[in-house]
């Protein structure tokens, strides 16, 4: 279970979550408010069947990092969208919940960032060919989860250890 900085505090993703709707249930946000409430919804039914299935805990910081960037996803799509047919207030509204959700997410690492962290993982796994991809991005994985592109990540230590 991975705990995230978020305000000068630690905290796991549900915690954070969970704190700002409490937050914004206060404030005069309302944009802010209904974007935490679908949050705290989609995690609520993830929960709900991750039970059904036998799983006592509720879902991970991962599946809510998941519905998150799913929800960042489908935003983006309806800006564009929006921003199409010439609906630029709509469009403008969808990059507002965008920053919003971006917000919940930990801090993404940019892409020289990523590349110094792929590297320092190929030489702490003394990996040399390839055939030990697995062993690197296993240690990218536990150090930055939700916090790089791990697909592009993944074609770097291909393309470093080629």
């Amino acid at each position: 279970m991975h705990r995230y900085r978020f305000g000068g505090t630690t905290a796991l993703m549900r915690d954070v979550i969970m704190r700002e709707l409490k937050a914004a249930e206060a404030g005069s946000d309302k944009v802010r408010r209904s974007m935490l409430r679908l949050i705290n919804i989609a995690i609520t039914d993830k929960d709900n069947l991750a039970r059904a299935a036998g799983r006592s805990q509720g879902v991970s910081d991962e599946v809510i990092r998941n519905i998150i960037s799913t929800m960042i996803q489908q935003r983006v799509r309806s800006a564009v969208n929006c921003e199409e047919h010439g609906q630029l207030t709509l469009a403008e509204g969808e990059r507002g919940e965008i920053a919003i959700l971006q917000g919940l997410l930990p801090k993404q690492l940019s892409g020289e960032e990523a590349g110094k962290a792929v590297l320092r993982a190929i030489r702490e796994t003394q990996a040399t060919s390839v055939r030990h991809k697995g062993r690197v991005m296993s240690v990218l994985k536990s150090r930055y989860p939700g916090q790089m592109d791990f697909r592009k990540a993944g074609e770097q230590v291909v393309a470093e250890l080629s």
